[in-house]
């Protein structure tokens, strides 16, 4: 079902259908735990005023924080990244 699911996702269409995502599937703890880790910090960064304060009212009506233990509780993390420039 994953390898599925990115299959589709890699062919989704893009502007001048160049698809400028990569995907990564994570199950390893070791994985999840830098990931969860990275993602905390900058987390943090951005609860800690870098949003801006309409982000911030946002963020506090929904009861966000920036602690993310599901990263590490699920079985399988899908992360997409999304490439901003063309590679030369």
């Amino acid at each position: 079902v994953i390898e599925a699911s990115i299959a589709a996702a890699g062919n989704a269409p893009s502007g001048a259908n160049r698809q400028p995502w990569h995907f990564a599937a994570l199950s390893s703890a070791g994985a999840k735990t830098a990931l969860r880790v990275a993602v905390e910090e900058e987390e943090r960064h951005f609860y800690g005023g870098i949003g801006g304060s309409e982000w911030q009212g946002v963020l506090r009506d929904l009861g966000a924080k920036a602690d993310k233990p599901y990263l590490e509780i699920a079985p399988w993390v899908l992360v997409a990244f999304g490439q901003t420039r063309a590679s030369e």
